[in-house]
């Protein structure tokens, strides 16, 4: 879901790098309530160019994992379009340090 982050600093980030050298960023914010549920804001930065979206969990721990899997997921989109791998400290390919989870295992299989 994309949406614009009320808050101006996010609570965590990290950067990623694809084949080439263009870096690319994700930044959670903290999950915070939303009507009876809890939402999660991130922000995927590429140069000048940020898009937001957010997850909604049950409680801010369901939220912030959301988040990370959703972020996971579209950094993965983002890699297939460019046809570009992407690295996290000059590791192996698609290995970013974020948990797999059943989407993001799905989407990495060929």
């Amino acid at each position: 879901m994309e949406t614009e982050s009320p808050e101006v600093e996010p609570f965590v980030w990290r950067t990623f790098e694809f084949e080439g050298g263009d870096r690319v960023d994700i930044e959670l914010f903290r999950p915070r309530p939303d009507q009876n549920d809890w939402r999660c804001d991130y922000h995927i930065r590429s140069g000048d160019q940020i898009s937001s979206h957010y997850a909604m969990g049950v409680d801010p721990l369901q939220a912030l994992l959301l988040a990370i899997d959703g972020a996971h997921v579209r950094m993965l989109e983002r890699s297939r379009e460019q046809g570009a791998a992407l690295t996290w400290l000059g590791g192996a390919p698609f290995d970013l340090g974020l948990p797999d989870s059943p989407s993001v295992r799905i989407f990495k299989s060929p």
